[in-house]
């Protein structure tokens, strides 16, 4: 979103001032030169700023009460990128005359630019009050309001501004700006579209434009805006950026990392260019590159706590992060939130609170769904989800609970007061520091308890966050130190069953030639070490073949990166399919062809391997250290296939190969598998609502 400075000096959008000032200039007095202060108006007309200012200032130098000057050359500083200068000069214009609503709104505009921006507030609120109905004062005032966040006093202010003038197309886009904030996106179109229709080329009401239809899910739309822009300027990086990220949303990750690309190098100082570029090089498999771009975000700005987030997740991909650096660089968030650390009050966990934008379709809100309904009659469940999504599957969720109160663009503070005001005793997180978390609510200590669980794969280094709700294999008693939380242990593993819809044709295998090796999960997760070693077995065994199936494999790019890794290790390409999108039928049928999947590392599977297991396909996995590579694990003595955990990589391969060889053994488990998995991860649910009920381990 751009910020519109509204002048009413020269090269602005009113000359009101000026020309009142040519007047005065042109009519003779005993006070100052008639000649300069014209030369200088024309000069000041003629864009020539700087020549202006000179004679500005020698009519000061003689007269340092001149109004005409004083105000003129407050507005030539302005223009010159000289915001404090000019708000010292505006000031002293306005002590002179403080009569002139548009040398106050320069001075608004000034102190603005300045970053001045409480100042500007009071400013502008006392000008606007001596002025009713003065356009650029209200913009101005919009515009101080929105460096603040106060979003619904800019979109007033900005309502005033286009009320004063119905023609101003700036007010109407920074009023759809401040719409879109509050999350009223009919009117924040309607304002969009209106600043459009009267000045078409305003650029920056059609990037808000396609950042509506963003948020509204039509990706298609907001592209079309998105490349309208680029047509007429090619370099508008807003416009790369928000591009980069609706093609990202429809899977076009090639072109999204182009415009990212394009965008960090028209400015290489802008963050949410490279934030685009990192999400578009995980999508490609790039996990290490991904890293160094939302390192980069960070460093440009270092107190924005989502850039930490985002490079903490792609570091849970790279192999040779360890627990150690994960839990360091997690700690920085207190600092970020500016948090004070407060003890928990134990007692009984009569009300719990679920904070998390995933409580619909995402396996989050699946796996959570069993858990509530075993908490049905035995506590009070309130939910908090974090963005504006509604799905079907989240009126399910909504249902078991007391309450549902969206956290979406709700300050921290009054965010705090709200769940407190709720009287929750444990507070949830589910998001850890994936999209859409509220881990400042938690740094503020909103309830008694508080606690992780499930939703992110390690600490999330908050001191005000009790425990991370989990099982002894995920947080061994050897990696305790590695968690800014407290274990606490769910009897039998962390998953519960998360109601797949799985077509029974899926679980019989079809016949096909050799043995078919793979993995459904994302491209991200599949490291260059833990590729070359699939390579190694898959080339191992005459006859086997390797099977790749994600939506993130449209990328031409990520199936070269991903071949070319497997071909070092020894693999045929010949021998390697991709599978991209497909109905969730489709998808489930294509288990018929699987015999093994691989669960990568050091980022493993937890959705995939349920949904593997329940299929009736064996997986298998190599157990690390870290949080993320032990995830498979816990699922898998869920469900009792512990012969699917190895802890070395000579064990590993041995293991893939003897499997590979007993066809019987797994024939066996397409019978038996599915039922197994699905009756062991049913009985979780219980367990961990008893977990729940229980409360966290504070002593």
């Amino acid at each position: 979103m751009v910020s519109h400075r509204a002048f009413t000096g020269p090269g602005a959008c009113r000359l009101s001032n000026l020309n009142r000032a040519y007047q005065r200039a042109m009519t003779p007095t005993s006070t100052h030169p008639v000649r300069s202060l014209s030369e200088g108006l024309n000069l000041h007309q003629q864009g020539y700023i700087a020549e202006a200012l000179e004679i500005y200032e020698s009519i000061l130098q003689t007269d340092p009460r001149h109004y005409d000057a004083l105000q003129l050359s407050g507005t030539a500083l302005l223009q010159l990128s000289q915001a404090s200068a000019a708000c010292e000069r505006l000031a002293g214009a306005i002590e002179v005359n403080p009569n002139d609503p548009g040398t106050w709104s320069n001075w608004l505009a000034a102190l603005n630019e300045a970053g001045q921006y409480a100042e500007a507030i009071a400013t502008g609120q006392r000008a606007c009050e001596q002025f009713p109905g003065v356009a650029s004062l209200a913009f101005n005032l919009g515009n101080a309001y929105r460096e603040m966040d106060r979003w619904a006093e800019a979109a007033n202010a900005y309502a005033a501004a286009r009320e004063a003038d119905p023609t101003m197309a700036a007010a109407w886009g920074n009023e759809a700006d401040a719409r879109l904030e509050l999350g009223e996106r009919e009117q924040a179109q309607a304002c969009a579209e209106q600043a459009l229709a009267l000045q078409p080329e305003l650029h920056s009401a059609r990037v808000t434009l396609g950042l509506i239809f963003d948020h509204g899910r039509r990706a298609d739309l907001a592209i079309a805006e998105y490349e309208r822009v680029l047509e007429d300027v090619p370099t508008y990086v807003k416009a790369h950026v928000n591009l980069a990220n609706s093609l990202r949303d429809i899977g076009e990750i090639d072109r999204s990392e182009d415009h990212a690309a394009i965008a960090c190098g028209l400015s290489q100082d802008t963050p949410e260019a490279w934030i685009a570029r990192g999400h578009a090089l995980l999508g490609q498999g790039y996990a290490d590159d991904a890293a160094m771009s939302f390192e980069i975000a960070t460093e440009l700005n270092p107190h924005e706590p989502i850039y930490l987030s985002n490079y903490l997740m792609a570091r849970q991909y790279a192999p040779d992060t360890t627990a150690e650096d994960l839990k360091l660089l997690a700690e920085g968030m207190d600092g970020l939130y500016g948090s004070l650390y407060k003890d928990p009050t134990p007692g009984p966990v009569r009300r719990i609170g679920f904070v998390s934008g995933d409580l619909g379709w995402h396996p989050v809100g699946r796996f959570l769904l069993p858990v509530l309904k075993a908490l049905a009659g035995r506590a009070e469940v309130f939910l908090y989800p974090t963005n504006e999504r509604d799905e079907p599957h989240g009126q399910a969720l909504r249902e078991l609970a007391v309450a549902s109160r969206g956290l979406h663009r709700v300050p921290t503070a009054e965010a705090v007061r709200m769940i407190e005001q709720d009287g929750i005793d444990l507070l949830v997180d589910l998001s850890g520091h994936t999209a859409d978390h509220r881990l400042d609510i938690f740094a503020r200590r909103a309830a008694p308890m508080q606690a992780t669980y499930l939703g992110y794969s390690g600490t999330t280094g908050i001191a005000n966050m009790d425990a991370i709700l989990s099982d002894e294999l995920q947080v061994p008693a050897e990696e305790i130190a590695n968690f800014s939380e407290r274990p606490w242990y769910i009897p039998g593993g962390s998953f519960t069953w998360p109601d797949l819809d799985i077509p029974a044709e899926a679980k019989v295998s079809q016949p096909h030639e050799g043995v078919v090796f793979a993995s459904f999960n994302n491209a991200a997760k599949l490291s260059e070490p833990c590729l070359f070693q699939w390579a190694r077995l898959v080339s191992s065994i005459p006859g086997a073949s390797l099977l790749l199936k994600n939506p993130g494999f449209r990328s031409e790019r990520a199936r070269a990166h991903v071949l070319e890794i497997l071909v070092m290790g020894g693999m045929d390409p010949r021998l390697v399919r991709f599978e991209t999108l497909l109905p969730t039928r489709e998808h489930f049928l294509l288990y018929q062809e699987v015999d093994i999947a691989l669960d990568p590392w050091p980022y493993g599977g937890a959705t995939t391997t349920v949904e593997t297991l329940a299929c009736g396909v064996p997986v298998l996995t190599l157990a690390g250290s870290r949080y993320t590579q032990r995830m498979s694990a816990s699922i898998l003595t869920t469900v009792g296939l512990t012969e699917g955990i190895t802890y070395t990589l000579d064990e590993w391969l041995e293991r893939g190969r003897a499997w590979a060889e007993d066809t019987a053994w797994r024939q066996n488990l397409r019978e038996t598998l599915p039922e197994q998995t699905e009756s062991a991860l049913r009985q979780q649910a219980l367990r961990i609502a008893n977990t729940l009920l229980a409360g966290p381990p504070l002593g």
